[in-house]
């Protein structure tokens, strides 16, 4: 593949991702910021299929790959979503060394808390 056919290619993606967090849903939930209500849509989106931790980033960041984040930046952000979703029953599992992953039964909760607002 050439550098052309690289970019090319990184860009059909950024924008077939940014089609996917795009949302026009209300926030549900408060401690859900921009950016973790778009990964927590992102998951329950693809559940039960594991979100890449690249994925994840370029939600967080979609500049992620010419400005490199933090390495503890996702799992930070990971820690307050589990915190902020724990009183509905959501539950995200990590996979370790993978990405996340979100179980169809708490997709299933995370869309009838969407639908409630």
């Amino acid at each position: 593949m050439t550098y052309e056919q690289l970019l090319e290619e990184n860009e059909m993606l950024r924008w077939q991702l940014s089609e996917l967090l795009a949302t026009d849903l209300v926030n549900p939930v408060p401690a859900l910021n921009g950016v973790k209500f778009r990964m927590v849509n992102l998951m329950a989106n693809r559940a039960p299929n594991i979100v890449l931790y690249e994925g994840l980033c370029v939600a967080i960041n979609p500049s992620v790959l010419e400005e490199p984040m933090h390495p503890n930046t996702l799992k930070v952000h990971m820690v307050r979503i589990r915190q902020a979703l724990k009183p509905y029953g959501i539950e995200i599992e990590t996979i370790w060394g993978r990405g996340y992953r979100m179980k169809p039964e708490s997709a299933a909760k995370w869309r009838a808390l969407l639908s409630s607002h």
